[in-house]
């Protein structure tokens, strides 16, 4: 089985972009980088949990297209849509950065986003 199929793989590649983002936030770092590490762990959890709930997903970075595949294979993740749809409108202004730069409250937005769906994900939180 190649590791892209198994779930532990994709949560242990989404915690290292959870921890290098609170890594980043404790030393300053620059908000689109703490956001995009925020993203990445997101898409990866998601993935991951798919996985987990026997289902398969087109490799694409759209949270809300993710979260609906998961939703639509397990309800019980139901609820998080506000959260996602929160954490992805980032993902425009990272791919084509084309409005102005990101700044320390998007950061707080982005991380309060994606401490929601690490609950309704019954993920923890990274510990560094």
């Amino acid at each position: 089985m190649l590791n892209d199929q198994i779930p532990e793989y994709w949560c242990e590649i989404a915690k290292h972009d959870a921890d290098t983002a609170h890594l980043l936030i404790r030393e300053n770092g620059y908000a689109d980088i703490i956001i995009y590490h925020f993203h990445q762990a997101i898409e990866k959890y998601l993935k991951g949990k798919i996985i987990e709930s026997k289902g398969t997903f087109p490799f694409i970075h759209d949270l809300k297209r993710l979260y609906r595949i998961l939703v639509d294979r397990n309800a019980c993740y139901e609820g998080l849509d506000n959260a996602v749809i929160t954490l992805s409108q980032f993902h425009k202004d990272l791919r084509y950065p084309q409005s102005e730069i990101l700044k320390d409250d998007d950061v707080s937005v982005a991380e309060k986003a994606f401490d929601e769906i690490m609950r309704g994900l019954n993920l923890s939180p990274p510990s560094l």
